[in-house]
């Protein structure tokens, strides 16, 4: 479960990068003798001056104060100038060979659209394909140009022509908006597979979607869910996104803090409704982890501020949320920060706290509101996917809370034979971050 083209210079990453240099030798040489005079005009000139010096013929003579020159003269420089341009999608290969002063020294980054842009970039191709007059409404502009954050122009226009296809196969001549939800799905999580759930599994599916989507609703309010999916996608059961409200280029540790509650909140939700949890949490887990090591080791936000009781068991629960793939994989790669930090035993404690806390604490919003959440599978299974504002509607539609410090805390897991015990918690000052 859980949430989620080469082409120019870039195609030759392995050339450019650590390995073979073949490719790289040929651009260089390439661009350094581009301007200089073809292979036949030297042949040419040299085969005349060396014939003209074989018969002994004065390179030159005076007649008059005229000087006649019996040789081709050289070529002179060339009278024009040579601009070079290169594109790639994979920047971090090149060689500094080709990006140093004298080469390719210049660099335009090209983002991708804003929202703004992006409502620019949609009035382009809406008006080049039939489709419901509806989805020209001012609003329905806005929901769309929000809801395609991180989309490419090719990608807006594959959405639209996907959209298009959707209603030809259906014998209509314009698309409309539930046509255009379709397309984006299949563009953000792969072709929905034509798959029937049991009525366990759809339960199981939606109950684990929505607690990714309750947790992100109290734990990351500069977020807004944009896709509610129970539907098979690319092996996946299900698929939860969400987005900036804002676009943002600064991430502070609360935004971290609440990106790793919205993770967890989909183990929380299994460990609240069944008292286990599906092997649908490994990516979820994964994530989790990688995100947690890059919070203590990468940008020093350091443990959550608990009292020593609070730490201990947050530690406690954490250790075992660790990805033990994510620390396998972390340990091959010498010098990963993953592999470095939970491999330290003071700073996987820390990793593990981390963890520990943001598991509890979407455990907690998740237990209050079982019955609301359950309210909301039955209408996800209902329609299966939902898109946009459809998101936020249903939340706000089964009356969700926040715990209060009174409500049901998460007991530890129960300890298992191989894993470290965490020991208690040293006193120490804890700094607000």
């Amino acid at each position: 479960m859980g949430g989620g083209g080469g082409g120019g210079m870039g195609g030759m990453g392995g050339m450019f990068g650590g390995g073979s240099q073949l490719g790289l030798n040929m651009l260089l040489t390439q661009m350094d003798g581009v301007d200089n005079p073809g292979f036949f005009k030297k042949l040419f000139r040299r085969m005349v001056n060396v014939t003209l010096d074989g018969v002994f013929l004065p390179r030159e003579i005076r007649f008059n104060g005229t000087r006649v020159r019996f040789r081709v003269p050289p070529l002179s420089p060339p009278r024009y100038n040579l601009f070079f341009m290169g594109a790639t999608n994979r920047p971090s290969v090149l060689d500094e060979a080709v990006t140093r002063p004298g080469r390719f020294g210049r660099t335009i980054t090209f983002r991708m659209p804003t929202r703004e842009d992006r409502k620019d970039i949609a009035d382009l191709y809406f008006g080049k394909k039939n489709h419901d007059p509806e989805l020209d409404r001012p609003e329905r502009r806005e929901e769309f140009a929000r809801v395609t954050e991180g989309y490419s122009p090719a990608m807006i226009e594959q959405s639209l022509s996907l959209a298009l296809m959707y209603a030809f196969e259906e014998g209509r001549q314009g698309f409309v908006w539930k046509d255009l939800r379709a397309a984006m799905g299949n563009i953000e999580a792969g072709l929905a597979e034509p798959v029937e759930y049991s009525e366990v599994d759809q339960i199981a599916v939606a109950r684990h979607e929505l607690g990714h989507a309750v947790a992100a609703r109290f734990y990351s309010p500069e977020q807004t869910s944009v896709r509610l999916s129970i539907r098979m996608r690319s092996g996946s059961l299900g698929h939860h996104r969400s987005i900036d409200k804002e676009q943002r280029f600064t991430q502070f540790r609360s935004k971290m803090a609440g990106e790793l509650r919205h993770t967890l909140g989909a183990i929380a939700s299994e460990r609240v409704f069944y008292g286990e949890n599906s092997s649908g949490v490994s990516m979820d887990l994964i994530q989790a982890t990688n995100l947690a090591a890059h919070m203590i080791g990468t940008w020093g936000m350091g443990p959550d501020p608990l009292d020593a009781e609070m730490s201990r068991k947050a530690a406690a629960i954490g250790e075992q949320l660790i990805s033990r793939a994510e620390v396998t994989q972390g340990l091959q790669v010498e010098g990963t920060i993953v592999g470095t930090v939970l491999s330290n035993p003071v700073s996987r404690r820390m990793v593990a706290q981390v963890l520990g806390s943001a598991f509890i604490d979407s455990w907690r919003v998740i237990y209050v509101n079982k019955d609301p959440i359950d309210e909301a599978v039955q209408a996800l299974i209902a329609q299966g996917e939902l898109v946009g504002d459809e998101v936020g509607g249903l939340l706000d539609s089964v009356g969700l809370r926040a715990p209060a410090e009174d409500d049901p805390w998460p007991e530890e897991f129960p300890h298992v034979p191989g894993l470290p015990i965490a020991e208690p918690e040293r006193p120490h000052v804890v700094g607000s971050a």
